[in-house]
């Protein structure tokens, strides 16, 4: 019993192993720490050319059209 129990220890221990390299090796791959880099450049690009963030961004300028009241007046062109 004892042998199993070190056996199993053995390979525990050297699966973690396996898992701290990978670990190691996705850290050194990362050029620069994300915390140096403001959020608005780590996302800035996200959305290009994305038709679901145009379709949102068309929803969300319908409601808040649809809810303006109209006796407010409008600051845009009305041409359009």
């Amino acid at each position: 019993m004892h042998e199993s129990g070190t056996q199993t220890l053995e390979v525990r221990v050297t699966k973690l192993e396996q898992e701290m390299r990978e670990v190691k090796r996705r850290i050194a791959l990362k050029p620069i720490i994300e915390s140096e880099i403001p959020w608005w450049d780590r996302i800035f690009g996200t959305f290009a050319n994305s038709e679901e963030f145009l379709s949102a961004m068309r929803a969300g300028r319908e409601y808040r059209e649809s809810s303006r009241d109209p006796r407010d007046g409008d600051t845009e062109d009305q041409t359009t």
